[in-house]
Formats: C-alpha cells, structure tokens, sequence
C-alpha cells in the first residue's frame, strides 16, 4: 500500500502512539474534575501530581481596549469533553501578523470567559506563554512552544491542545495571508502531533484538525 505521509510525518511510530496514549485516561478524568469545579480553566493534562500553587486559578477579564488594534471577531477554540468548540467574541487584529497570533494565544492561554459558557476549558496555561513568528516569503507562520507546553501534555490532550492553537490562528480573518503553521521548541522545529495518532514536522492547517470539532 501506498504510504500517505506528509512530508516529515511519522506514522503510529511506538514513541509517538504512546505518548498520545499516555495520558487518554487522564483526559477523561481531567475534564471531569473541572465539571465539578475541582479543576480550573488552563490546567494541563499531566501524568503527575502537581500541588495546586503551581498552576494557581486565573479567571479572564474581557479586555476593552487595545492601543494599535483594529477591532474585529475572534473565533477561539477551547475544549469541551473529547472536542474543540469555537467561541466567537471581540477583540483586535494588528498589522504584523506575528502581534495579532501572539494576541491569540495569549487569549488561548487565558482561557474562555465565564460568559462564554460551562464546561469548555483550556489546555493551554503555558509559563512564560507561546509565541510566534512569521515568514512572508513562505506565509508560514511558526508557534514557539514552551517547556510547559512540551512537559506535560500527552494522550488525547497532546493533540486537542495542538487543534486548539491551529484552528484559532489558521480561522482568524485577519491572518488570512498564512498558509500553514509549524512548530518550534528551543530554536528547533519540532513535531505536530495529529489527531490521526500520526505526527510531522510538516506545516499543518484547519483541516488538520477538523475532526476534533464537535458537531452541533
């Protein structure tokens, strides 16, 4: 059979599945807790206990106003059981690209308001935060993860975290000009892990991620 890899996929390698198998039961038992209000919004998944003063509580505030900004609507994308859910709200774009993703992910890692609705939450709560850069020869847009990011999610998380960020950033009208995101740690590209149990070094888009989005 032909192999359908993307350019630098791996497929169901024995490193890969079980690091997205890793934390399956754990995904589970997460989003519960927060159900019952034992979590908070942008608590990673992770496989070891951590005290609670290590990821304390945050409660998002809307923001009025941002100097620069034009204003426009936002689709954001967080989690709701097993799927991603887009909430739409206002916010602003920015001539660079690279300022309105980071603007983005910031609101990732924020997580969603509490007018936004019950039982979405995030898995983004990165420390000191993502951020991004921006080709325009190649309209490649690359996130810069973190250690928190690439320490404590595994299983199901892994890749609803990574769906998270694409779906956002590649839905935003106002980076219409990027045509895929890839990613980096430590200076280096690094693997998107897909909910296909496959993972690539490859720029990845929406539809890379659709199939996590929860049908209405």
């Amino acid at each position: 059979m032909r192999d359908r890899s993307l350019p630098g996929e791996i497929r169901h390698s024995e490193s890969v599945r079980a690091r997205l198998r890793f934390g399956r039961s754990r995904l589970a038992f997460v989003l519960v807790a927060v159900a019952i209000g034992l979590g908070a919004c942008g608590v990673p998944i992770d496989t070891v206990a951590h005290p609670l003063t290590d990821l304390p509580a945050y409660v998002p505030q809307a923001m009025p106003n941002s100097p620069g900004g034009t204003p426009t609507k936002l689709s954001l994308y967080f989690v709701r059981r097993e799927n991603l859910v887009v909430v739409h709200r206002s916010g602003f774009a920015y001539s660079l690209v690279e300022a309105t993703a980071n603007e983005l992910l910031l609101d990732l890692d924020n997580g969603p308001l509490a007018s936004e609705g019950s039982g979405i939450i995030t898995l983004l709560n990165s420390q000191p935060g993502l951020t991004s850069t921006y080709s325009a020869a190649t309209r490649i847009l690359t996130v810069n993860l973190d250690t928190q990011f690439i320490n404590t999610l595994f299983g199901p998380s892994l890749y609803l975290a990574y769906g998270q960020i694409v779906l956002t950033l590649m839905n935003s009208p106002a980076l219409s000009t990027v045509k895929g995101i890839q990613f980096a740690f430590a200076g280096q590209l690094t693997y998107a892990y897909l909910p296909t149990e496959n993972a690539t070094r490859a720029p990845v888009t929406a539809a890379s991620y659709a199939s996590l989005i929860a049908r209405k």
